[in-house]
């Protein structure tokens, strides 16, 4: 098939269907986010990373780009699936779905690209809750109805009897009930339901959240499930009766708000890929799936096609990295790196291997410059300070710099021992062993292994060992 490209302001649409099944596409994503930045003020609706939306016209388009985690025998049927990675973000969609909303796996997949640009702690049920209650909307040009009851969701919620909600609360992306056919429909339709009957509550009087508000605090506080639900909700066996009674009324509430009108609609033009653009797209998404092989195939192809094709070289490596070739995977990125200064991941993971090999004075501006580009384009990414960080601290220079970098990968991911260990070390190499201290205690707590805690107790050791001795002068 002809693959064709379609830009709009924050979307670039990837689809082996028609022209303007594609412009569709790229109009309702538009639409879509358009929707959430009235619906919600101070939410972050568009994140900093390009989005580029994989639109398969048909059920083998779609198989021949689905994840490999997918083929395992009895897993649940998908339409569709968001991918974030360091450097950009896939939606993968299959635009041929039947039903009176074939539209709902866009704004769903869309919905759970919002909630975790905000929530990085979002528990699996509220996810695919919120998502289940946006992607039954329907949206034209003038305006859209926000948590349109799921006629397929009640259906099964009226036939099957209810997870317990201590259960719901607790399940995640490893859980049967996450993934398999017969146990994952129903924690889906239950957690659209909860989710919908939750949104109509009254809020606080007070603070004017819900109850949904209320329970995201919770759980951002480190607050387990099932007691977070309890704080928030009430008496678990309460609402577990309440949900009983909700799914089976026969008229429910939606949200109706109009649409701004789009700009520039008419801009939204397509062109046709080169075939080594199209097979370097795809190439692409299939190494991030755990499809190496075949995006291997894919990307040797298109640099048959065209050897000068940066972003292949960048998929190359990634593929090299996942069959655990790292010399193969470092020639790959330094050649994506020298054809474009557009591929950051090439450039992050070149700076990575100068610093494990030590820079010559060239690479050392290189590195900054590398990891500084990596961290504009994606400043979410924990891993891109911390390697900064580590350079400047084992350089022994900009200390203040790398333990300010430091804190912002403990910051970005708490629960990262290893970055909080960094962040002690630095503040132990500015001579301010107390503060150290108190960093290192906290990796002492949130560690998770053995030789976490080992090695938090080693720089405990040390740090303990330069106070006694200034005290003792």
């Amino acid at each position: 098939d002809a693959w064709i490209e379609v830009r709009s302001p924050h979307f670039v649409i990837v689809s082996n269907a028609s022209p303007a099944q594609a412009r569709e596409i790229a109009e309702r994503f538009e639409r879509v986010r358009a929707v959430f930045e009235k619906a919600f003020p101070t939410m972050r609706v568009y994140p900093n990373l390009p989005i580029i939306v994989l639109a398969a016209k048909n059920e083998a388009s779609f198989l021949a780009l689905e994840p490999a985690s997918w083929e395992r025998q009895g897993e649940i049927g998908h339409a569709g699936m968001m991918l974030r990675n360091a450097d950009k973000i896939y939606i993968l969609l299959r635009i041929d779905v039947s039903g009176d909303n074939p539209y709902r796996v866009l704004y769903h997949e869309y919905t759970h690209l919002i909630l975790e640009d905000n929530f990085r702690l979002i528990p699996v049920w509220l996810n695919e809750g919120l998502a289940e209650f946006y992607g039954n909307s329907e949206l034209d040009k003038k305006t859209v109805r926000l948590g349109l009851p799921n006629e397929k969701n009640l259906k099964l919620l009226r036939t099957r009897p209810l997870l317990p909600l201590a259960t719901l609360f607790t399940v995640t992306q490893s859980s049967p009930y996450y993934n398999e056919q017969q146990k994952g429909t129903i924690f889906y339709a239950e957690s659209w339901a909860l989710t919908d009957y939750l949104m109509f509550m009254g809020s606080d009087p007070g603070t004017r959240r819900g109850p949904i508000d209320h329970y995201l605090q919770f759980t951002a506080e480190g607050i387990d499930p099932v007691t977070a639900g309890t704080n928030a909700f009430g008496n678990l066996d309460q609402l577990q009766r309440s949900l009983q009674s909700f799914v089976r009324r026969l008229q429910f509430h939606y949200y109706r708000l109009k649409v701004p009108p789009l700009r520039d609609e008419d801009a939204f033009q397509a062109r046709t890929l080169a075939p080594a653009e199209s097979l370097a797209v795809r190439g692409d998404f299939l190494a991030r799936v755990g499809r190496g092989a075949e995006a291997q195939g894919m990307l040797l192809k298109a640099l048959a096609e065209n050897p000068g094709l940066a972003s292949a070289n960048e998929s190359l490596g990634l593929v090299a990295l996942e069959e655990h070739q790292p010399e193969a995977a470092e020639t790959w990125f330094a050649k994506a790196a020298r054809l474009s200064s557009q591929c950051y991941l090439a450039r992050y993971h070149e700076a990575l291997t100068w610093i494990k090999a030590g820079p010559n004075t060239a690479e050392t501006n290189q590195i900054v410059s590398n990891l500084d580009d990596f961290m504009a384009v994606n400043p979410s990414f924990a891993p891109a300070p911390a390697a900064l960080a580590f350079y400047y601290a084992h350089r022994g220079e900009h200390l203040n710099q790398a333990q300010q970098l430091a804190a912002k990968a403990v910051q970005l991911e708490p629960q990262n021992t290893n970055y909080r260990l960094l962040e002690s070390g630095i503040l132990l190499k500015m001579g301010d062993p107390q503060a150290a201290l108190e960093v290192a205690r906290q990796a002492i707590d949130r560690a998770q292994t053995a030789a976490e805690k080992s090695r938090a107790y080693v720089l405990l050791g040390a740090i303990q060992e330069m106070m006694h001795a200034r005290s003792s002068r």
